[in-house]
């Protein structure tokens, strides 16, 4: 009687009610969704982080690794970047803010006789999806200045009570590469062979900024990550002008094949990457998608400083959770 006379003051129905609680059933499984979405783009990442997962075939031991990637190393020259470049990216699902992915290119130092490149890349949740689930992973690349293949690539993750810390070694005169990794308390060692000059999931990203790019000439490279050896194939379909909050700009549309794995948001062989990367002398990716189970997930351009700013000792991640 009581609840038919608030009902009736409010002119609420029991229908009512029950619409309201799976509609807040439904916003839950959205963030849910979301948290998902993003963490398996960081884990993959970041094209940008993320062509790692999009292999057409795995390069296994006993092949004749030579005929994926040239046994003589490419020396790049006008490399499009250098210390000092920083890139900021919103990630948006459904039209709703979930974080943000910062790539910086930190230093120059040297790993044995090679000079490399430390790239930094960091992740994380909006604060207000870090009431939910808090990611802050950090991943690191360092390789070759000049030919651009990868020494060493880094990944700590933190999401949520999560953590995981990894280092994977590339000896490319050996033909071999070493990753420890710890988590969930337990450290393990491993050891495998690599292609000729391989590329790791951050890397691979600044290689495609070199590359010749032209539609309708696929090409391939080839990466290393969590233990196994990818062939990806990249297409060029078209080019194409775009809006951004930088402006706007022509770029070439990017598209390595089709998603190898799945999971909870990840479709195998029906989700999709498509990078934006700029038709000019500095090749920019200033727009990343990915098609899901459930919508799109994308990534774009927020800030960009170019080569020689100075770096800071802080993200552009931080600054930007401020505003």
């Amino acid at each position: 009687m009581h609840n038919k006379k608030v009902n009736e003051k409010y002119g609420l129905s029991i229908e009512y009610w029950v619409k309201k609680m799976i509609s807040i059933q439904e916003y839950y499984l959205v963030m849910s969704e979301s948290m998902s979405i993003l963490k398996s783009f960081v884990i993959a990442i970041c094209v940008l982080c993320s062509v790692v997962v999009l292999s057409q075939e795995t390069v296994k031991p006993g092949k004749n690794i030579a005929l994926y990637v040239p046994n003589t190393k490419q020396i790049f020259d006008n490399i499009p970047f250098d210390v000092g470049e920083t890139i900021l990216y919103n990630a948006t699902w459904g039209g709703i803010k979930a974080g943000t992915v910062s790539i910086q290119v930190k230093k120059r130092l040297f790993i044995g006789d090679n000079e490399v490149f430390q790239v930094v890349v960091q992740a994380k949740t909006s604060k207000f999806f870090s009431v939910f689930f808090k990611v802050d992973d950090k991943m690191e690349s360092y390789f070759d200045c000049k030919s651009l293949y990868s020494l060493r690539f880094e990944k700590h993750l933190r999401e949520g009570s999560y953590k995981e810390d990894q280092i994977i070694d590339y000896d490319h005169k050996r033909g071999i590469f070493e990753m420890n990794r710890e988590r969930k308390n337990k450290k393990n060692v491993q050891e495998g062979i690599i292609p000729y000059w391989v590329n790791d999931p951050i890397s691979c990203i600044f290689y495609l900024r070199v590359c010749e790019l032209a539609v309708a000439k696929p090409f391939s490279i080839t990466i290393n990550t969590e233990g196994k050896n990818y062939n990806v194939e990249v297409n060029v379909p078209e080019k194409e002008t775009i809006k951004t909050d930088l402006g706007k700009f022509d770029t070439f549309i990017v598209k390595p094949g089709k998603l190898a794995w799945q999971g909870r948001v990840f479709e195998k062989e029906k989700s999709t990457l498509t990078v934006w990367l700029t038709d000019d002398e500095y090749r920019l990716p200033v727009l990343l998608k990915s098609k899901v189970k459930i919508g799109s997930l994308k990534f774009e351009i927020k800030q960009w400083k170019k080569s020689g700013s100075p770096v800071d000792n802080e993200s552009i991640n931080e600054e930007e959770e401020e505003k």
